[in-house]
C-alpha cells in the first residue's frame, strides 16, 4: 500500500487496528498518523450518548 493511502486510512481509523489488521508495525502507523497530522491519542466518550 503507498504512503499517501496509509496516511488517509490512519486519518479515519486508528493506527492500532490499521497496524494489526494490516500486518504492519504500530511504530509505521503511528509514523504514518504523526506525517497524516492524524490524532488517535483521545477516543470520544460513549457514556454521553449512553445516558441521554
Amino acid at each position: 500500500m503507498k504512503n499517501a493511502a496509509l496516511q488517509e486510512l490512519v486519518l479515519r481509523v486508528s493506527p492500532a487496528i490499521v497496524a494489526e489488521t494490516m500486518g504492519y508495525s504500530s511504530q509505521a502507523m503511528e509514523a504514518h498518523q504523526q506525517r497524516a497530522g492524524a490524532r488517535w491519542m483521545v477516543y470520544p466518550s460513549l457514556n454521553d450518548e449512553l445516558e441521554s
